[in-house]
């Protein structure tokens, strides 16, 4: 993928971290919030993590404190932190919840930013490509996935985003997942990237 970097979130089983190694996708991130029932358990995510390579591994711990964090998860199994507390000498993805266009301006520029823009309608943040395009070009920021296929090949073509976040989600039984949507996501960047 040329200049985009993928971020896979909420990975919880073999299936998905597969199917995104195999693609290249810059990061790999595993739910482990210590306050979600549906967290990776150490166990798990250590059996998923020793079948895959490539990828950067991102903890994704929501607000737990990184003391207890780290007593039921070695720090070393990370390449980066994905948490809102700042953490000093750590990589790490910042989330953050954008209220509206002009709420982005207040992020520095030196962080990667995962942002949840499920307070805009898709067609309120792609009617200002021009704000949009200025946004992206100081920032590292990590959009979602555009729902709509053209909201995406503008995303891909005009803005250009440092990165876009993609899901993993249940596998209809062990090993076993249809990947049509994500296959038609993926296709949709190689053709605005080729």
């Amino acid at each position: 993928m040329q200049n985009i970097k993928i971020k896979a979130s909420q990975i919880n089983n073999l299936t998905d971290a597969r199917y995104f190694a195999a693609l290249g996708v810059e990061w790999i991130g595993f739910k482990l919030d210590l306050s979600s029932d549906d967290r990776v358990e150490p166990a798990l995510f250590h059996g998923i993590r020793s079948w895959i390579e490539g990828p950067k591994i991102v903890a994704e711990i929501g607000k737990t404190p990184i003391e207890l964090f780290s007593q039921v998860y070695e720090l070393d199994s990370f390449d980066l932190l994905q948490s809102s507390e700042k953490l000093e000498g750590r990589d790490q993805i910042i989330p953050f919840k954008a209220t509206d266009l002009a709420s982005l301006n207040a992020l520095l520029p030196s962080s990667i930013y995962l942002l949840d823009l499920e307070a805009i309608t898709e067609s309120d943040l792609y009617a200002s490509v021009s704000d949009l395009e200025s946004l992206n070009s100081r920032l590292n920021l990590i959009w979602p996935a555009p729902k709509e296929n053209k909201h995406l090949k503008l995303l891909l073509e005009q803005i250009q985003p440092y990165g876009i976040e993609v899901k993993g989600g249940l596998e209809e039984k062990v090993g076993f997942k249809s990947f049509d949507e994500l296959d038609e996501f993926f296709d949709t960047i190689e053709e605005c990237t080729s």
